[in-house]
């Protein structure tokens, strides 16, 4: 299929990867004339995406997740990537795909349930765990992570 890169997606060392390898067309759609256009607001890129899936609360608890685990990798990337190889098959580089994969698992249950009660229900059974890691990662990473200096050239 070529609207989709299923290797891209399975191995994607982030969320924007994931995304753009999953419906390249309508990814490349939102970029162009949803983030653009708002001046990059995530929040209104994935609620569209959202309102394009339809009205079940599930596409919305989902769509409205991935806003913030985004706000953790561009974090990640800028405090934290610097330090160790940009190879995607380095060590660093496999930590960042399997807690990809890892983390969007656990939000996608909500798209996949559909309704309100059950994606609650669901994300309770699991402790939250999903939003919670990345609140903690957040604000560890924030406050106790230098942003390291850039290199002379």
């Amino acid at each position: 299929c070529n609207n989709t890169d299923i290797i891209s997606f399975e191995t994607a060392p982030n969320v924007k990867e994931l995304s753009a390898a999953w419906n390249k067309k309508t990814a490349n759609w939102l970029s162009r004339y949803i983030y653009m256009r708002t001046g990059g607001s995530l929040a209104a890129t994935y609620g569209m995406s959202a309102f394009w899936h339809g009205f079940y609360p599930g596409y919305y608890l989902f769509f409205m997740s991935i806003p913030f685990v985004q706000m953790c990798e561009r974090l990640g990337k800028k405090k934290i990537s610097p330090r160790f190889s940009a190879n995607k098959w380095s060590p660093y580089g496999i930590v960042c795909i399997l807690s990809t994969s890892f983390i969007v698992e656990y939000m996608v249950q909500a798209f996949q349930l559909l309704a309100y009660g059950w994606s609650m229900t669901n994300w309770k059974n699991h402790y939250f765990f999903g939003h919670i890691l990345c609140a903690i990662f957040y604000l560890v990473v924030t406050y106790c992570v230098p942003t390291p200096k850039k290199k002379e050239a």
